[in-house]
Order: C-alpha cells, then structure tokens, then sequence
C-alpha cells in the first residue's frame, strides 16, 4: 500500500517488514561472525609470580603474559579476553582480570594484539622473601584459564596455562 505525502510517494510498512529490513541492514553492517577459538592464536605465553605491593610484609600475586596472533583470514574487531586465575584442586576463582584486548580499529589478518600482562589481585603474603614464599610448605600452585569474546559472542576458552613458580623481576621505573 502506497499514499503520496506532499507529491512523495510514502510506503507504509508492516512492523514485522521493518523489523526484518532493520535486522538485515544491522547485521551487514557488522560483518561476518568470527569464531575467536579458530581465528586466535596464544603466542609468546609467560608465567610467574610478580612482586606486588603490602602493607602485611612481601606479596608475590600470579601473573600471566601473552600476544594474540590473528590467525584467521579476516580482521577481529572489538575483543575481550578474561584472565581466571585459580588454586590447584579448587574450583573458585582465586583472582580474574578482563580487559578489552582489540578496540572498534580491529585486528588485521595476521597482526598481533599485545603483548598483555594480566596480574591477580590474590596472592600470597609474609614476611619471607618471594623466593621464600614460593618455597613454604603451604604454597598452592596456581593455574590461569584464558577466555576471549569476539563482541557479544560467548566466551571461548583460549587455553589454560600453570603458573610457574618462579619470581618475576619488577619492570624498571620511568
């Protein structure tokens, strides 16, 4: 059904019409679905535990370190991936960090992302020294699950790495 409005043709559409031509048009300006697991590599992946700051004595937290590769043959745009830190033999998270790894510019085909270093806000403290404390008869190792979302996909698993116990050199200042 057509009617003219000041000499212009004017179309009336159903609601269901506009809500479809509206899903299409939303959908091709999005681009194609990317499958995270398939088109991401975890490269250049390093563990420890970092010297962090205490007001109880000297604290050692786990960290995880790592570049993302863009395997795939199209560009990832706006990624984020999630650190889930946990104790052996425990279920809870013992510490997750989530940061937004790829913004609206994208990741080319065949660029890298990083490199990234996630920190645990949970760790251990004491009085010992950090080399100490990765020697106590109660230290738990700790291992890291890493996750990525491609937009508002699911959450996929990259990879589950264990932290080494080994203590990490502070970055220089400046």
């Amino acid at each position: 059904m057509s009617r003219t409005l000041g000499g212009c043709p004017l179309v009336l559409l159903s609601v269901s019409v506009l809500v479809s031509v509206l899903a299409a048009v939303a959908s091709g300006c999005s681009g194609a679905a990317v499958d995270a697991r398939e088109a991401l590599s975890v490269a250049d992946v390093a563990t420890g535990w970092y010297p962090a700051q205490s007001e109880a004595g000297n604290k050692i937290v786990p960290v995880l370190s790592f570049r993302l590769d863009n395997t795939g043959a199209a560009p990832i745009g706006v990624l984020q991936v999630n650190a889930i830190f946990r104790r052996s033999g425990e279920e809870l998270d013992w510490g997750s960090v989530l940061v937004r790894a790829v913004g609206r510019e994208g990741l080319a085909a065949g660029a890298s992302a990083g490199p990234f270093t996630l920190r645990s806000a949970r760790g251990y403290t004491g009085r010992q020294s950090g080399d100490a404390l990765l020697a106590h008869g109660e230290f738990v190792d700790v291992s890291v699950e890493l996750f990525a979302r491609h937009r508002s996909d699911r959450w996929v698993r990259l990879g589950t790495f264990d932290v080494a116990r080994r203590l990490l050199a502070p970055a220089p200042a400046g």
